[in-house]
């Protein structure tokens, strides 16, 4: 992934997967490998870049790996300073910035993730994430870096934090909407990372919590109302993950155990039309 970052910070949402295989087209000759540019790096999505950096961030974690960390480091602060550069600084929320010209003022559409489509304003999700991102690139500073710039860090995760509550939460619904244009959109994703990183108001988690219900059926649920990828699926076990995530992480083991068998119960089943052999 890091290879593939981009001058302007962005790394990848996959790598070249192509590099260090054999070419196995005749035209290329016998054995002939690969030449670099030849594969698919994955230029996705300013979000996906994030998830790269938290990628890197969580293998030093696991790993206690400091002679990586400290080479990687730069690397990985350049990919922040490019989520940044989509951060509106009057209103502490990421915005629809055209990613080739960000003081486009014509631009409406925002990022896209793993739904595949532009979903305009100010996408609740994406402050989310760059919230998280901010965080465990505090937490990286700290082990490898500079105190100063952890503090930076954590000091822009704060205002992101209180402007998604104070100008995306659905205070009618319980829930936070999935965006500002979208205001009674209620999405799993959104709300999931929401109840995972304390961003749901003291003691309203159990109306989060039912409020998602509205998404559920036989087979998981769907992303949200009106939400749907370019080859028509509604229903995605990426986001789902998120939703399970967070009931679990405010201790509604029934709600997430539950939503697990709708989802992947199906995929284990040998006897359900539904099974795909998946681990």
């Amino acid at each position: 992934l890091l290879r593939e970052q981009r001058a302007d910070g962005h790394i990848p949402g996959s790598p070249d997967f192509n590099k260090g295989r054999v070419n196995t087209n005749p035209a290329s000759g016998p054995n002939a490998p690969y030449l670099l540019g030849q594969g698919a790096p994955l230029y996705y999505s300013v979000n996906y870049s994030g998830y790269g950096a938290r990628s890197i961030i969580d293998y030093y974690r696991y790993s206690g790996d400091d002679d990586y960390a400290r080479q990687t480091l730069a690397q990985v602060e350049k990919a922040v300073a490019y989520n940044q550069a989509f951060l509106d600084t009057d209103r502490n929320l990421i915005a629809p910035r055209n990613p080739s010209n960000p003081s486009d003022p014509n631009y409406t559409r925002g990022d896209r993730d793993y739904f595949q489509s532009y979903q305009p304003g100010y996408y609740t999700k994406y402050s989310i994430d760059y919230y998280i991102l901010l965080r465990e690139m505090a937490w990286y500073e700290r082990q490898v870096g500079t105190a100063a710039k952890a503090a930076e860090y954590d000091a822009t995760a704060d205002k992101i934090k209180q402007a998604v509550t104070s100008t995306l939460w659905n205070q009618r619904g319980g829930f936070f909407s999935l965006s500002d244009l979208k205001p009674d959109v209620i999405a799993g994703d959104v709300n999931g990372l929401a109840l995972q990183y304390g961003f749901v108001p003291k003691g309203q988690e159990q109306r989060v919590l039912e409020a998602l219900r509205v998404n559920w059926n036989p087979y998981g649920a769907i992303m949200g109302e009106g939400l749907v990828d370019p080859t028509g699926h509604t229903i995605e076990p990426f986001g789902i993950g998120m939703e399970t995530g967070g009931r679990l992480a405010v201790n509604d083991t029934a709600g997430a155990f539950d939503l697990m068998r709708r989802t992947w119960g199906t995929m284990i089943d040998p006897a359900n039309p539904l099974y795909t052999g998946a681990f």
